[in-house]
């Protein structure tokens, strides 16, 4: 016996009544009913079938009752298979038709039709239990949708609604409906519904507009929220929420709150749910303005903030660096009767934590223990990144130890927060310590955990290290990407091992590693340093030929490494093709051009390049400055040099050493002793300690032109200020000091006066140096030969007691210069 729909095909004889007699092939319709029942009490001879027969096909003809559907007044109950008290036969019977169907329909549909493939089986009735059951077991929402499109064409056949929902959940449930034509004909089957007559509930339309707005289909959402608002039927909260949601998830901020507007001049009220969605979305996009005018528009309404409210209200007050305020708000839950969870808590901390506030960060980690709150993973990830970012490696591994007693496992985010901090405070061997316990715990480093550490051993000049380290990474299993190539070429690079670095590349493309930009400023950077750098301009032709999207850094670079070289006019033509290209130099363009002009001698062409720069509207910096003055006063432009500098503090741009430095050289040499010494003066004045060097010549210009005086002074004044002290940091100053003093005593010529000042230099506690006293005495020796022994007397106190041979014709040598 086999059902096909409600229909009963005996295929094997049936005993009848004991008399040995069988029925005959019959077929009976699915129409419950006492016809039904007639037709089944008669054999194909007109005799009675068996009493069991009678009573499955009674059981198939009312079925179990199990959900209620009303389709025009009229209840229909729909039998299901796995809950119901059908006979065991007919149950049977009907899963396997359901198989049969389905078996047939994915093994020749599409290249058929629906009716050439079900053909076999001869049916002539089916039923809406029947179809629902095939729906529910084929796979293929293509195929559901299409026997259920055959089926409704069916005699005497009509689908129910409860079997258009079935269809529905079918589609949007599907992996596929993302696929195009899916979602329509989704749509399709709503519109179907209502065309019936049938009151479609929006729980229908919500789930399309919600899948709509996961596949980025707002447009879509938005025509079908309209048609909902003009025709029915009319959105609820969960529409609207739903689609303001979607909104936001895509970026479309305004329009979510355009269709806030919406729903409430349509009278339906916001609930928390869409007051929380906005407030969180317009956080994350920096509008925490917004959110706080929400917060107190949801206040003064029937929906309460609650706990979510709160959290998203101070993650986006955080993220603006108002801290003030969301400290605030944290403290406000008491008043509002509601207790801070774990995720405000941690909230809260990455805040401070990002506004280098990681102490008060730690005082939170008290207050939850205080208040029974548990710490979990991520607060302690949050604390160890807070105070990582700061340097602050020793409360960082304080945390990382006390989480590991609280028994809070560190995972492979913990360690990757660890590595990047102690690498970029210059603590690579910890570092790789650290790579080593993941491994031991067996607490496997992702790629991020790896570029960190190699990222780390790079900067802090480490390459072998860092080598061993990639060399280690791919044993583990690790694919390198195009960053961890990028943090080694770039180290080979500028450690000068830049053959290296070639091999890495092309190992990289062999790899199937595809370049970025990054990857070949990198190379080409590299090779220029390395005085490769007609390779470095071969490469950059070769991305250039290539239509390969270079940036502003690719031009700074080879400009560099042009200029560096001395090829001003190459580095000349690769600014003209920038441009050419509508890429506007930057700062560091011109800085790189007018230093490279300067060293040349151009210092016209720089001057020009600077004063284009100016019309540009490019800001200069003290970089520029600086490389002006200095490549003026190399070329005696002195005057030009001190408007620079003046232009350069109208601007508010503040020198720094490096420019009163180059300022005092070019002074000093142009002979203009005065101005470099009041330049040094007021280079002391502003905190800025001049090299020793700078000092020197300044002073032995002052003694040179009769300031011995002055120059005495200036370093009575330096010696007041605690730059001439014997110590670590002035050792270098207390020289200058001292070679100024020995200048001094050389020009002023009279012993007595040498003697004044090596007495006051032995009584500041100022050594003295060999070649001083032999300059004090050669000084000495011509103009009171005839006094020797007081000359002797002078230098042996110079030289705090020691025996000084002077070899005559040092002396010679300098009394005749």
């Amino acid at each position: 016996m086999e059902l096909r729909g409600l229909a009963i095909v005996f295929h094997t004889p049936i005993s009848c009544s004991g008399r040995g007699n069988c029925c005959s092939r019959v077929q009976f319709a699915d129409a419950p009913g006492a016809g039904f029942l007639n037709q089944m009490k008669n054999r194909g001879d007109g005799r009675p079938v068996a009493g069991r027969v009678v009573k499955c096909v009674q059981a198939v003809a009312e079925g179990p009752p199990r959900v209620d559907r009303y389709e025009r007044g009229v209840e229909d109950r729909i039998p299901d298979a796995s809950t119901s008290n059908v006979d065991p036969f007919y149950s049977a019977s009907l899963a396997k038709l359901v198989r049969r169907v389905n078996l047939l329909l994915e093994r020749v549909y599409p290249q058929s039709s629906i009716p050439d493939c079900l053909s076999e089986l001869h049916l002539k009735f089916i039923s809406p239990y029947l179809v629902r059951e095939v729906l529910k077991n084929q796979k293929d929402p293509w195929l559901s949708l299409a026997f259920f499109r055959w089926a409704e064409n069916f005699p005497d056949y009509k689908h129910p609604p409860d079997t258009y929902v079935a269809m529905f959940y079918k589609l949007v449930n599907s992996k596929e409906i993302s696929k195009p034509g899916n979602m329509e004909e989704a749509r399709a089957l709503l519109t179907d519904m209502s065309q019936r007559g049938w009151n479609v509930s929006c729980i229908y339309f919500n789930i399309l507009i919600s899948k709509m707005c996961r596949l980025g289909q707002t447009e879509a959402a938005k025509k079908l929220l309209e048609e909902m608002i003009e025709g029915g039927p009319s959105p609820d909260v969960i529409t609207y929420s739903t689609f303001i949601s979607g909104l936001c998830k895509a970026g479309q901020i305004t329009e979510a709150f355009q269709v806030f507007d919406t729903m409430k001049a349509n009278n339906c009220a916001p609930n928390t749910i869409t007051y929380n969605t906005l407030i969180h979305h317009v956080g994350k996009v920096g509008w925490v303005g917004d959110g706080c005018k929400l917060f107190q528009e949801m206040k003064n309404s029937a929906s309460r903030p609650d706990l979510v409210t709160y959290t998203c209200l101070i993650s986006g007050l955080c993220k603006a660096g108002r801290i003030e305020e969301a400290l605030h708000k944290f403290h406000d839950l008491k008043t509002e009767g509601l207790s801070a969870d774990v995720v405000i808590y941690n909230t809260l901390m990455d805040g401070l934590g990002k506004a280098g506030r990681t102490e008060e960060a730690g005082e939170l980690l008290g207050m939850m223990k205080a208040n029974g709150v548990k710490a979990d993973l991520v607060t302690y990830n949050t604390l160890i990144d807070g105070v990582g970012k700061e340097g602050r490696m020793d409360m960082a591994f304080s945390f990382f130890e006390e989480m590991k007693a609280r028994e809070i496992e560190p995972d492979v985010v913990t360690y990757s927060i660890l590595i990047d901090a102690v690498g970029k405070a210059g603590h690579a061997e910890d570092a790789s310590q650290l790579i080593d316990e993941m491994l031991e715990l067996g607490c496997a480093p992702n790629l991020v955990t790896w570029n960190s550490l190699i990222n780390g051993l790079v900067k802090a000049g480490q390459i072998d290290e860092a080598e061993r380290v990639f060399n280690k990474m791919t044993v583990n299993g690790c694919v390198p990407d195009v960053v961890t190539y990028n943090s080694l070429i770039d180290g080979l690079g500028k450690s000068g091992k830049v053959e290296t670095a070639c091999h890495l590349f092309k190992e990289m493309k062999n790899k199937s590693c595809t370049p970025d930009l990054v990857t070949y400023n990198s190379l080409i950077n590299g090779l220029g340093r390395a005085g490769y750098v007609e390779e470095s301009y071969k490469l950059y032709g070769k991305l250039t030929n290539k239509g390969y999207p270079l940036d502003v850094v690719t031009y700074n670079i080879l400009i560099d490494s042009l200029g560096k070289a001395g090829l001003v006019e190459a580095a000349w033509e690769v600014l003209a093709e920038m441009k050419a290209r509508n890429f506007e130099p930057d700062v560091f363009t011109y800085n790189t051009l007018i230093n490279a002009l300067g060293k040349a001698g151009q210092v016209a062409e720089a001057c020009e390049l600077f004063e284009e720069m100016k019309q540009k509207k490019c800001v200069s910096d003290v970089v520029t400055y600086n490389t002006l003055i200095h490549g003026l006063g190399k070329a005696g432009f002195v005057d030009k040099a001190w408007k620079v500098f003046e232009e350069m503090q109208a601007d508010g741009c503040v020198p720094d050493a490096l420019t009163y430095d180059s300022l005092i050289h070019c002074l000093r040499k142009a002979g203009k002793t005065d101005l470099a010494f009041t330049v040094l003066r007021e280079m002391e004045r502003k905190g800025f300690r001049a090299k020793a060097v700078v000092i020197n010549n300044v002073i032995n210009s002052l003694v040179r032109s009769g300031q011995a005086e002055k120059a005495s002074k200036f370093l009575d004044v330096l010696r007041s200020k605690g730059f001439v002290h014997v110590s670590p940091e002035n050792h270098c100053l207390e020289s200058a000091y001292r070679d100024s003093a020995d200048q001094i005593t050389l020009c002023v010529g009279p012993i007595q006066t040498s003697d004044v000042i090596s007495d006051q230099m032995i009584l500041r506690g100022i050594s003295f140096h060999v070649l001083g006293c032999l300059d004090l005495f050669c000084v000495v020796l011509p103009v009171w030969w005839p006094k020797l022994d007081t000359a002797c007397n002078v230098t042996r106190k110079r030289s705090n007691g020691h025996l000084i041979s002077i070899a005559p014709r040092n002396c010679l040598s300098k009394v005749s210069r």
